[in-house]
């Protein structure tokens, strides 16, 4: 399709009409994920626009449209900005077709670029809008501006392709990085009991005290500290650090980890096969409230998110009541397929309880400890119980809900026999 440039006046009748097939598009084509109805709506102004200066017949207007809907509004390439995580200026990783992760560096945006132009996206070349770009620009531009002390720390960025336009692809991008973070965070600490500091999105809410800089060290990523008088030592202030480790994730140690194919599994979410899609959705989800538990410092929330996080693996909308209790022998028989106990089934429905009390009161009536102790346990279920799905479903292909939760359902048979 040829496009021109012409100004159309639309009356109210033309308003609705252009409205009205728009929607109509949307639902023939099953737009909803792929773009909003204004962006389809741009797309038929656009068609009318030739119809009307003469450079389309009307006869092929429709089969122009249908065209335009599947390539205009086909994909995305949309790069984020990361702190807390680094990589090798030099060599930036492709995770896949559609996940790349690297310092910002021309390295990185050469790659970008070929990433961008697989896709027929035309080029990449990082534009010099964002602030985050900012040193890199002016090291770009005199390399001798900064010296070995004052160099800057430039951020790692990760560049996605979502089968998205507009506003759809940044949403879609979005949510699909903060999966693809959770899954760094859940790999990188695996073998770790203890909590590191997440990586983030620049720009995005972040407990960074200096949120330019991308590093994850101790200086620049402050612990929270408190001044405190207690009855035990009145008139004495004690000070009292809530301290976390920051050290940056390496990216090249996630990629050679064992269990690395979680984050390749999360790249892949939006190449999906329609089928699998539902059930790769319930893994990127668990993801990424698993990265929401790492950020935030609410201990209430924290149990909320990773107890959402184990539902998004294992509970469906089944009609009915039961929800705790599938809820739990879904659990269990995927945690414990081969050694469930009742005090396995008893310790879920305890962290269930906690998270139903936080739901529906606000607060937990529990003791502060007990709470305390709870968040920290599901915290650590949440991210092996991803790990656990994941080699479940390759091990046993189940990659569709059906099949899934028909193993889980008849593995959890297998103990009320």
């Amino acid at each position: 399709m040829v496009s021109s440039s012409a100004i159309i006046e639309f009356n109210g009748n033309a308003i609705e009409a252009t409205e009205a097939l728009s929607k109509y598009l949307v639902t023939q084509h099953k737009l909803y994920q792929t773009a909003t109805q204004h962006d389809v709506e741009s797309e038929v102004i656009r068609v009318a626009s030739d119809v009307s200066v003469g450079a389309l017949g009307f006869r092929d207007a429709v089969q122009a449209l249908n065209t335009t809907l599947h390539t205009r509004l086909g994909k995305s390439v949309v790069v984020f900005a990361l702190g807390g995580i680094s990589a090798d200026p030099a060599n930036p990783r492709q995770v896949n077709d559609r996940v790349m992760v690297g310092t910002l560096s021309d390295a990185t945006e050469r790659e970008i670029d070929r990433l961008t132009r697989r896709h027929a996206l035309g080029s990449f070349r990082f534009p010099n809008d964002s602030w985050w770009e900012e040193d890199f620009y002016a090291k770009r531009a005199d390399p001798d501006i900064f010296d070995e002390q004052n160099s800057p720390s430039l951020p790692c960025v990760i560049a996605v392709v979502v089968d998205s336009v507009g506003s759809t692809a940044r949403f879609n991008a979005y949510q699909l990085v903060k999966s693809l973070l959770g899954a760094i965070l859940i790999v990188a600490q695996y073998d770790d009991e203890g909590p590191i500091g997440a990586p983030w999105i620049m720009g995005d809410r972040t407990i960074a005290e200096n949120p330019r800089n991308p590093s994850g060290s101790e200086d620049n990523m402050l612990p929270l500290e408190i001044l405190a008088v207690e009855s035990s030592s009145p008139a004495a202030v004690e000070w009292i650090s809530f301290f976390g480790r920051w050290e940056d994730i390496e990216f090249e140690s996630v990629m050679e980890h064992p269990k690395a194919g979680l984050v390749e599994f999360v790249a892949n979410l939006e190449a999906s096969a329609a089928a699998r899609r539902p059930t790769a959705n319930r893994v990127a989800a668990a993801c990424r409230h698993c990265y929401s538990v790492a950020v935030e410092r609410d201990i209430y929330l924290a149990i909320l998110n990773a107890t959402v996080a184990l539902e998004a693996l294992v509970s469906d909308h089944s009609p009915g009541g039961g929800a705790t209790d599938r809820f739990v022998k879904r659990l269990s028989a995927l945690l414990w397929p081969e050694d469930r106990t009742q005090e396995h089934a008893d310790f879920l429905s305890g962290i269930y309880d906690e998270r139903s009390r936080i739901v529906h009161q606000g607060f937990s009536s529990s003791h502060y400890a007990k709470v305390e102790m709870i968040a920290g346990e599901v915290r650590l279920l949440s991210q092996h119980a991803a790990i656990a799905m994941l080699d479940l479903m390759d091990r046993q292909s189940l990659w569709t809900d059906d099949e899934l939760f028909t193993w889980l359902d008849a593995i959890a048979a297998t103990q009320d026999g």
